[in-house]
């Protein structure tokens, strides 16, 4: 089996805290330390996210953001959210990330691709909100 670094040094250990139009949102009850080719950061406890924000029928394709790639979600979300990360990351590198961690986590391509294309084609939307 191809050997791929692991970019979670840590486990992501989060708590559900409630619902947000219809949206799940959970909460980094720890700090959780990415490694990316491109630059490490680290999620603060406290952090809330909703996992992904795809459309339910994209979840019918890609997959439950709950169940499949939560931690490369919150990841995401992270570098969506922080004005800070910003200064670090822009969008397209930030939506670079995500597909890394997706591969290292050795999800097959054709979902990482399905995935990373719903994120360019809507995340633009999230981002300028922050």
């Amino acid at each position: 089996m191809n050997q791929r670094p692991n970019p979670f040094p840590m486990p992501l250990q989060s708590s559900l805290a409630g619902m947000v139009d219809g949206k799940r949102l959970i909460c980094v009850t720890r700090p959780f330390p990415v490694i990316t080719s491109i630059g490490c950061f680290t999620v603060h406890a406290g952090f809330l996210s909703d996992g992904a924000s795809i459309p339910r029928i994209a979840q019918a394709i890609i997959g439950n953001p709950f169940e499949e790639y939560l931690e490369q979600a919150v990841a995401h979300d992270y570098l969506y959210a922080k004005i800070s990360n910003r200064m670090l990351f822009d969008r397209e590198e930030a939506d670079f990330i995500l597909k890394e961690l997706m591969w290292n986590k050795f999800l097959p391509m054709w979902k990482i691709a399905a995935f990373h294309a719903a994120v360019r084609m809507g995340g633009w939307a999230s981002w300028k909100k922050r």
